[in-house]
């Protein structure tokens, strides 16, 4: 094998530089996508889980890679003794969604025995879903108890490629 020394290696400003062959060290963060769902502010009265359009898709690059999901967003429930429960949902290529972490015991972000909580929550999640398919991961909200559940606008939800 042949051994290349340099000092300075100046790429063409008119081209990208690219090291198809690179291996990076475990831990390192191979991408970044962000998703919002900026201007969808949508509501349920339903027990059963719902949409909130909260999404990002991020498309690992090996197996082994883990993919570290971060969100932020804003939820209420107008009513006595009412909250709203918060679900984190992943699919795979075309494939059904499926739960993959719920807040607390059984989702319940928000509750108010008096009444018109408005609340800021979140998730931080490590995930490891063995596959080079597209990866779509979504919160679903649903109304505890009684009342409506509100979901706002401009939450934010960013996952990360980490190589394994």
């Amino acid at each position: 094998m042949t051994t290349i020394y340099v000092d300075n290696i100046a790429p063409n400003l008119q081209s990208k530089v690219s090291a198809p062959n690179l291996t990076l060290p475990t831990g390192s963060v191979i991408q970044v996508q962000t998703g919002t769902n900026a201007g969808n502010y949508s509501s349920t009265t339903s027990a059963s889980d719902t949409a909130s359009g909260l999404k990002v898709t991020i498309t690992p690059s090996a197996t082994s890679n883990k993919i570290y999901i971060s969100t932020t967003m804003g939820i209420q429930n107008g009513s006595v003794n009412g909250g709203t429960m918060i679900k984190l949902f992943r699919k795979i290529g075309s494939g059904t969604p499926q739960q993959v972490l719920v807040h607390g015991s059984d989702g319940l972000l928000q509750y108010s025995s008096g009444g018109n909580n408005v609340s800021l929550g979140g998730y931080v999640f490590l995930d490891s879903p063995n596959t080079t398919s597209a990866v779509e991961y979504e919160i679903y909200y649903s109304r505890y108890n009684t009342g409506t559940a509100y979901f706002f606008r401009d939450g934010q939800i960013v996952a990360m490629e980490i190589a394994g």
